[in-house]
């Protein structure tokens, strides 16, 4: 059965690429996204989700570097996430059709669509009437630029024809007459620059408008900015002259790109957060401040029932105490309301403003504690905080990953007084935990004990100081390798280390100065294990050390691509994708005929399969 629904969705997909890179789309792009992430759970390695544009849409310009694709992230949160701690530029999803602009000495000579992602149209007759573009530039450099040509919406709208500004941009550079170009007055908005050497991107931002180009980056975000840019431009994105469906995020420094490289579809620096389909108006009723686990406060709107997106909402996140604040959210406002990657319903915006006041509280609904505002959030700093108490007892057993003991269970060692902080649950007796959950509570007593040498990254982990994640615990631990020099360090030691920032830092000394926050579980027996760096294998002379190679086809006894790239890995070769600088071809079976005959056209050393694995030894 799953295997005739992957070869109906390969084929689905297919189809609908060939047709949105021609100009005339056969679904829209929510029901296409449904497709990719139907045969994504099906097939995850799958190479149909790898392929950018149409193979329909193939053409004599070669990419290189290829034109790929941007990752889609459903969630402004998980792109928060994906951002960590990095500078990140924002800039418009223009929907239009990518081309490249080459220039040399000065003077416009070349231009393509981006095809397949390796080879476009040539459509430099058209680019020529390109309403913004300059055809000399001041620079005897070589210099490509890539950006998205399209028809402003108020220019679209007098034209009177198609049924989208994209689709007759499209069509328009896909037509024999050069002069429909000019006629429908197409633009071009540049969102790269390749030069001679990698460049960070307000950097490009900053030379391409010098140079007389439209940009689509915008500016610099950190931490929560991501989400406030984000929530600004969707509640605003009728107010632009042209088609957009997301905002695209990129990490700003250009060595860190070069670090995390690129798929076969899409770079890992950059990533696009699409808007929501649906938007809905109601009313708030009121606003609840929840403690979190790190004490945290998070305002959520009590909402009059609306159905969106296939649910009936009541309740929506106002994200922070700044979005509140900004946006002068009061009980008796009428509210856009989506409910992101159609799970989570956050407010957008006010869309009708009542007589009620902003409210924001100083003192801890929940302990009445003073709350410490940082400018973005308001937290409340009592450890011993009601719900916050109960969520860093949750963390603890999350993080160690104790099976049988999820929120329920622990609810009910709760309900009981049995346990109030994490040190308790190892003060419970096995008669106890089986007494009071049956046999996964003799299970849940013995892991706990079998656990309690515990690595230090878990262990800081695991406390639930704000702002202390699993990877920034990793960064902790590699450099300061013992829990003691963790206690004994000062915030200007922790920022030190890159990537965590001031408040991370005061967080982690304000919360580690309360020795009741670790003494406790040091007290039950818990002994927090030193970082220990792994030791390098040494190397193993290999015939490929240090030779850029790639395989195309498959390899019997290798899945996927990803095994080959292990394979050449592991005995020293360089895993690069199909270019002019391969060092070694090596052909599978059912090898790609185009990549071969690109090898012959480039003088490309090639070798079978078989010949390459009795050359490793395999």
């Amino acid at each position: 059965m799953s295997t005739n629904r992957i070869n109906e969705l390969e084929k689905l997909i297919v189809e609908a690429k060939k047709a949105y890179y021609l100009g005339s789309p056969i679904m829209s792009d929510k029901n296409f996204d449904a497709l990719e992430d139907e045969l994504r759970n099906l097939d995850p390695n799958n190479p149909i989700l790898q392929i950018v544009g149409s193979e329909s849409s193939k053409g004599e310009i070669y990419h290189d570097p290829p034109m790929l694709s941007a990752a889609k992230i459903a969630d402004i949160d998980d792109a928060i996430k994906w951002a960590s701690n990095y500078e990140v530029v924002w800039g418009f999803k223009v929907d239009g059709l990518s081309v490249k602009l080459v220039y040399l000495n000065g003077k416009l000579i070349q231009a393509s669509t981006r095809g397949n992602g390796l080879y476009g149209e040539n459509v430099l007759d058209k680019a020529v009437n390109f309403v913004n573009i300059p055809l000399t530039i001041p620079t005897n450099k070589f210099v490509e630029i890539r950006g998205e040509a399209y028809i402003p919406l108020s220019i679209f709208k007098k034209l009177g024809e198609g049924i989208s500004s994209r689709n007759l941009a499209t069509g328009t550079l896909n037509a024999l007459d050069p002069l429909l170009t000019k006629k429908r007055k197409i633009h071009f908005m540049a969102w790269d620059l390749i030069g001679r050497k990698p460049l960070n991107v307000d950097k490009k931002v900053a030379l391409l408008k010098k140079l007389g180009f439209d940009v689509a980056d915008q500016g610099i975000v950190t931490g929560d900015d991501i989400r406030d840019v984000y929530v600004d431009v969707t509640a605003k994105r009728s107010n632009y002259d042209f088609e957009m469906d997301g905002i695209v995020y990129k990490i700003n420094d250009a060595k860190i790109q070069a670090k995390m490289g690129s798929t076969s579809h899409h770079p890992r620096w950059l990533a696009a957060v699409k808007f929501p389909d649906q938007v809905g108006i109601t009313k708030i009723d009121d606003i609840v401040w929840q403690v979190g686990r790190s004490g945290k406060l998070t305002p959520v709107a009590l909402i009059k029932p609306i159905f969106l997106s296939d649910a009936t909402l009541s309740r929506a996140t106002l994200y922070n105490k700044r979005f509140v604040y900004n946006n002068d959210i009061a009980v008796g406002d009428d509210v856009n309301v989506i409910r992101s990657g159609a799970v989570i319903p956050k407010v957008l915006s006010v869309a009708k403003k009542g007589s009620g006041c902003v409210n924001i509280p100083t003192y801890c609904p929940e302990c009445q504690s003073q709350l410490k505002d940082d400018g973005v959030n308001i937290w409340c700093c009592n450890a011993n905080c009601g719900e916050a108490r109960f969520l860093r007892l949750q963390n603890y057993a999350n993080v160690l990953e104790i099976e049988h003991l999820g929120p329920k269970t622990l609810r009910k060692l709760w309900d009981k007084g049995l346990t109030r902080e994490p040190s308790d649950l190892y003060k419970v007796s096995q008669i106890e935990y089986r007494n009071l959950i049956g046999l996964n509570g003799v299970k849940i007593y013995k892991q706990l004990n079998a656990k309690k040498k515990i690595p230090l990254h878990y262990f800081l982990t695991a406390l639930g100081i704000p702002g202390l994640s699993y990877e920034t615990a990793k960064l902790i631990t590699r450099k300061m390798k013992t829990f003691n020099t963790v206690l004994n360090s000062k915030k200007e030691d922790f920022i030190a280390i890159k990537g965590i920032g001031p408040t991370t830092a005061d967080n982690i000394v304000t919360n580690l100065t309360d020795t009741n926050l670790y003494k406790p579980l040091l007290d039950v027996g818990i002994i927090v294990k030193d970082y220990i760096p792994k030791k390098k294998p040494k190397a193993v002379a290999s015939p490929i050390t240090g030779m850029k190679i790639y395989i195309t086809g498959s390899v019997p006894g290798y899945k996927d691509k990803k095994s080959l790239q292990s394979l050449v890995e592991s005995n020293g070769g360089i895993w690069k994708g199909m270019s002019k600088s391969l060092d070694l071809l090596v052909l599978g079976e059912k090898a790609g005929w185009k990549k071969i005959e690109d090898a012959r056209n480039w003088g490309l050393k090639t070798m079978n399969y078989k010949d390459f694995l009795k050359w490793l030894g395999l």
